[in-house]
């Protein structure tokens, strides 16, 4: 694959003039590919977090300015993380689970300024991360809607198709014209980020409004002080004392925080 011929990542909004669906739509294919290079992800690994990845920046696409919708789908022995915003930033790894289960778990956390404004876990049966995100979301929903996530690998394993689309209807929506959609997509065999609707007439559809998708994590050298210090200062002070430096590793973007021994050492009584 040609790193320079990728498009830009982006999330569009689309609605159909008879107001009956909304259609949101993300391409990660950069943001995805770039996490999974990060992480050392390659095969089902990189196809699982790039749905997962994909599918809370959908989730993500519908909350308040200032908002993050933060996610761990835990699934067969991995536990997926991802935390992304209505402006499209977004941050995922991937770490080990505690215990393999043959039900995955969805916890969800939204955050305000004000801290936690909901959270949520459910079980679902499943070991398919797509499976997991489009069970949520007929869960926790009131309102017609399903989820539709598609990555492909490329021959190292990484991937080089990245998105997906969350489709909502309207409380008169009736429910068969989602199937419909989903079907004609499936006749399709592949659908366009640009154009997702164009198999059904993409005349009657309007695009809303672009967004730019992006990696960004909000870890910072201040907060990474404040996990030093959470150590003790029985700790610390031992530390100071010997000049050792300590360093904190960012687990989403792998920055490298190091401190000196007179940045994180306890006052002197």
């Amino acid at each position: 694959m040609n790193e320079d011929n990728l498009k830009r990542d982006e999330l569009t909004r689309w609605l159909d003039r008879g107001a009956s669906l909304r259609v949101v739509v993300a391409d990660a294919l950069n943001t995805a590919r770039g996490i999974c290079l990060l992480h050392d992800l390659q095969g089902n690994d990189a196809r699982d977090l790039s749905h997962a990845l994909v599918g809370v920046l959908l989730l993500a696409s519908d909350l308040k300015s200032s908002e993050t919708f933060s996610v761990q789908i835990e699934i067969d022995e991995r536990v997926f993380h991802v935390d992304a915003t209505p402006e499209g930033l977004v941050r995922a790894m991937v770490t080990p689970r505690a215990h393999g289960a043959s039900v995955a778990r969805m916890a969800v956390r939204r955050f305000g300024q004000n801290g936690i404004l909901y959270q949520s876990v459910v079980d679902i049966p499943s070991l398919s991360v797509e499976a997991v995100l489009d069970g949520y979301v007929s869960q926790s929903e009131q309102l017609p809607v399903r989820v539709d996530l598609r990555c492909e690998l490329d021959a190292q394993g990484l991937p080089e198709t990245a998105h997906g689309a969350l489709v909502r209807g309207f409380p008169a929506t009736p429910r068969d014209i989602l199937s419909n959609l989903f079907a004609a997509w499936e006749r399709r065999g592949v659908w366009k980020p640009d154009a997702p609707c164009g198999d059904l007439d993409e005349h009657v559809w309007d695009r809303l409004s672009r967004q730019a998708i992006r990696h960004h994590c909000p870890c910072s050298r201040e907060r990474a002080l404040v996990s030093i210090r959470a150590l003790g200062e029985e700790h610390l002070r031992d530390a100071a004392e010997k000049g050792e430096t300590m360093e904190v590793i960012c687990d989403f973007c792998r920055s490298a925080y190091v401190f000196a021994p007179e940045e994180f050492s306890p006052p002197s009584e």
